[in-house]
């Protein structure tokens, strides 16, 4: 399979945090739809607190950048987006035994599909888990963006577009 890329599996990371802290018994499309939306957190940390090296600090703010130009492009902004979704989520009743959360039956079949959308790329990237996440946005996605003012489908539609934008790039480089 596919490596995740560092804007990926950091937000994967940052939503096993997200639902362990409010008490889900597993990983949702939902926290990951988080995770993404707090990938700046992480550029916030010196690179001995996250742990980084410079390279793939280097490589998260890339692809951070990306995904900000998207969210502003349209008018939205990503810790609005959070906190929105934090909300409406509120808390579970799950008392964690185990350090370890596992991703749901359906947080699983995103992540497969977001490994589909990136067939022809290097790795599956943030972009790549936003685009499966908003294939099938679910009740509480589809709430989250539409009360910041457009449509889950109008997001996918920009997110396709600029993963078919990078995969054009990197087909240009390799050619």
């Amino acid at each position: 399979m596919r490596d995740l890329s560092i804007g990926a599996n950091i937000s994967w990371q940052i939503a096993a945090h997200e639902a362990a802290a409010a008490r889900f018994q597993f990983i949702e499309a939902e926290h990951i739809f988080t995770g993404i939306c707090s990938l700046e957190k992480a550029l916030k940390l010196s690179p001995e607190e996250s742990g980084l090296n410079s390279q793939a600090r280097k490589a998260l703010q890339n692809e951070y950048a990306i995904l900000q130009d998207l969210i502003e492009n349209l008018g939205l902004n990503m810790t609005q987006l959070r906190r929105k979704m934090r909300q409406k989520l509120g808390t579970g009743k799950y008392e964690h035994t185990e350090k370890v959360i596992h991703r749901s039956d359906a947080c699983k079949r995103m992540f497969n599909r977001a490994y589909e959308l990136a067939s022809s790329s290097e790795e599956i990237s943030c972009l790549h888990l936003l685009a499966a996440i908003l294939e099938k946005p679910g009740a509480n996605v589809s709430y989250v963006i539409n009360e910041s003012g457009i449509g889950s489908d109008t997001l996918l539609k920009q997110v396709i577009a600029i993963i078919d934008k990078e995969y054009k790039a990197d087909e240009s480089k390799t050619s």
